[in-house]
């Protein structure tokens, strides 16, 4: 490859949920730049102004600095997500070398927090909004704003709501959205028609789907077959923009009153009689779905895995996600992936251009037509193109997808994974009768608080 070169490795999946108006965080060690506007030059002479003299000197200095803009230079791209070669070439390489051919990507692989322990600074990260608090707190991100403006990058394109999930109380935009996630409940259409079940419909609540998996929850022929799997308490607790613990404080969240409707829904789904999963916090409930047991799966974009699963045999289709009972047609919070230029990235102009070019009209169009990923940009049109190019879908139910919509998401500290496994731990108590609801959420309440309690401590 002449004008990209890409160096295989694979990024772990990798938040802050950042709004507008939320975040306050002290910066260390980064110095702001005063700009100053030249006076022109001017002299009395008689009362009378005598311009600047003019002549090439301007147009040199302009024209050296395109020069330098275009001259050929290296952007190094971390994946931290998964992102597939095929993928990463179709909306990485290949959208920048026709766009900026001066500009090579080399794809860095390993440990992200080893690369940046060893001080190899990426000049471009590509995460979620979910870390961006840790990444903000570390100064790995910080505001692109001047960047944006100075490539002419059109922020409006963008949906408002993905890109206010990417902005402090400052205004600062901390990243780059080029796709967003989605949930939505898929369907195996063979075990529907096997046990004489309609197929679900759309606009149902959790209740709704709980009634239909009741009747498809059962073994026949050496088989267990499930009826309903939502991949996890958490992954319900999104549809509420609940968070373990509070963001702003720094204290636990788990005496809001949305997670005793969270609790409930999840163990409501996992003791329905034949659908009782080994660990209710790790069920496999995808892989079983795509292996043919599992007969509805409530969980994010799946369409990366289900040509394989169509080509061995799953018969499936999707419905619109099953909604929390007074909040209807709401799938998730904002779940934004995004691209980072670190403040102290060595190529942060090319690193712009790079993220501009992946999120041009033209690469929104091949993404998701070719990949199925859901694109941030506010055009309707984007949506109907929605994996049309990908045969397996030919058929299906995908504006069932659309029909919910993201909500505002919380900000998601930097201690999110220890805080959920107390609130896993505790959920698990709850489902399996060890604790009824009011200790398991003060249990989870005492040991999140505690736990931060240590933390801030520390500091």
């Amino acid at each position: 490859m002449n004008a990209a070169a890409i160096e295989t490795g694979k990024g772990g999946q990798a938040g802050i949920r950042v709004r507008r108006g939320m975040i306050a965080v002290a910066r260390i060690g980064l110095a702001g730049l005063l700009l100053g506007a030249p006076l022109a030059g001017c002299e009395r002479n008689g009362g009378a102004n005598v311009p600047p003299p003019s002549g090439g000197s301007e147009r040199s200095e302009r024209d050296a600095s395109e020069a330098a803009e275009r001259a050929p230079v290296t952007v190094s791209f971390f994946p931290a997500m998964p992102f597939t070669d095929a993928d990463f070439d179709k909306i990485v390489v290949q959208p920048v070398r026709r766009k900026y051919p001066h500009i090579t990507v080399r794809r860095m692989g390993g440990n992200l927090t080893h690369t940046l322990a060893a001080g190899d600074i990426p000049d471009l990260i590509q995460t979620h909004n979910g870390v961006l608090q840790e990444f903000y707190d570390k100064a790995i991100a910080g505001d692109i704003n001047s960047l944006v403006r100075k490539h002419g990058i059109d922020t409006d394109r963008f949906d408002g709501a993905v890109l206010d999930s990417l902005r402090t109380g400052r205004g600062e935009l901390l990243g780059l959205p080029y796709a967003v996630n989605f949930t939505a409940l898929y369907y195996n259409k063979g075990l529907f028609d096997k046990f004489g079940v309609p197929y679900p419909p759309d606009g149902m609540t959790w209740y709704d789907a709980i009634d239909i998996a009741k009747k498809l929850s059962r073994r026949e022929g050496g088989v267990t077959y499930r009826g309903l799997d939502p991949e996890g308490m958490s992954r319900i607790a999104r549809q509420a923009a609940l968070d373990f613990a509070d963001g702003r404080t720094m204290k636990s969240n788990m005496m809001n009153p949305g997670w005793r409707t969270v609790f409930d829904i999840a163990k409501a789904v996992y003791t329905i009689p034949g659908n009782e999963p080994k660990d209710v916090n790790a069920s496999g409930g995808v892989a079983d779905f795509m292996q043919g047991t599992v007969a509805m799966m409530a969980t994010v974009n799946l369409f990366d895995r289900l040509g394989e699963a169509a080509r061995k045999g799953l018969d499936w289709d999707v419905a619109e996600y099953p909604s929390i009972p007074g909040a209807p047609h709401v799938h998730t919070d904002v779940d934004a992936h995004i691209l980072v230029v670190p403040p102290t990235a060595k190529h942060k102009d090319a690193a712009m251009l790079v993220a501009e070019a992946i999120a041009s009209n033209e690469t929104q169009l091949i993404m998701t037509k070719e990949t199925a990923r859901l694109s941030p940009l506010r055009d309707p049109a984007f949506k109907t193109a929605f994996a049309s190019d990908m045969d397996f879908v030919k058929g299906k139910r995908l504006e069932s997808i659309f029909k919910s919509r993201m909500i505002p998401s919380p900000i998601r500290t930097k201690y999110y994974t220890e805080t959920k496994a107390f609130g896993l731990s505790q959920f698990k108590d709850y489902a399996s009768g060890v604790k009824d609801l009011d200790t398991a959420l003060r249990g989870a309440d005492e040991q999140i608080n505690d736990f931060l309690g240590t933390q801030l401590g520390k500091k």
